[in-house]
């Protein structure tokens, strides 16, 4: 499919669905990636501390991805709070609120979801699924990420044939598993 046809369907979409501004930035970004995907168009990023990788998007924000004890992965936002503390936003427009509006930019960067699918694929499945039995977790807060988070474990059984992925898509969840 050409590229002005993904494009223009995505528009049209987003258009029927009468979507705020970051709603339909999710959808876009989202609706692109399930078509585009491709995580060797990363962004550069480091291990900033353990289990936490760090990059920068095309607007200067600094976002991550991290993975917890618990084997929960998960992705935010590195922003400011109206006081100016750093903190880690997990859903910009639920603490948005709370935020300084000068310590994030939104916008649509594809490269983002093309990030976050390589710091998992290469960076965390290597590192936490190596032992049986093994699991990572994706609970994602929207029905958008949970599109993103299901293509990324897509990718992961393409890339790792051995691992059972488990979608539960009535409650958001995404497990990928080394049995």
């Amino acid at each position: 499919m050409k590229l002005t046809n993904i494009l223009s369907r995505i528009i049209q979409e987003g258009s029927k669905k009468q979507l705020s501004d970051l709603d339909y930035i999710d959808f876009a970004e989202s609706e692109l990636f399930l078509e585009l995907a491709n995580p060797d168009m990363a962004l550069p990023y480091e291990e900033e501390e353990p289990n936490i990788w760090t990059f920068t998007d095309l607007y200067g924000n600094k976002l991550g991805v991290l993975l917890t004890p618990q084997g929960f992965v998960k992705s935010f936002f590195s922003v400011k709070d109206k006081s100016g503390k750093s903190q880690r936003s997990f859903d910009l427009q639920r603490d948005e609120e709370a935020l300084d509006k000068n310590s994030f930019t939104k916008g649509e960067d594809e490269r983002r979801s093309n990030t976050i699918a390589k710091i998992i694929l290469n960076e965390i499945i290597p590192r936490q699924l190596s032992n049986r039995p093994s699991m990572i977790q994706f609970q994602m807060i929207n029905e958008y990420r949970y599109k993103i988070f299901e293509k990324i474990a897509d990718l992961a059984e393409e890339k790792y044939p051995h691992l059972e992925i488990q979608k539960s898509p009535n409650t958001n969840f995404i497990r990928i598993v080394n049995k």
